[in-house]
């Protein structure tokens, strides 16, 4: 496979072989593409968050609210989204 690169992408590429820590420019390629890997399956689904916003801001406007418990909040959190906050 070829690809077509910036002069200034190939610059970091092959700054990284000399470095010693890759042997080659696909070597850094290859761990760059794992990383942005490793990024995109970490990110998270920001829109359930932001229809609960919008849940809570309307309940406020309409005078609407409650006694705010952090950790319950975290367990809910937990429960829906499976992540440790």
């Amino acid at each position: 496979m070829n690809i077509t690169i910036s002069q200034e992408l190939a610059q970091v590429l092959e700054n990284k072989v000399a470095s010693g820590k890759y042997q080659s420019m696909s070597e850094v390629v290859e761990a760059a593409v794992q990383l942005l890997e490793e990024q995109e399956a970490a990110e998270i689904n920001f829109e359930p968050f932001r229809e609960e916003i919008e849940k809570g801001i309307a309940s406020l406007d309409a005078g609407r609210s409650s006694v705010f418990d952090r950790e319950q909040l975290r367990r809910e959190a937990q429960k829906r989204f499976g992540k440790s906050w």
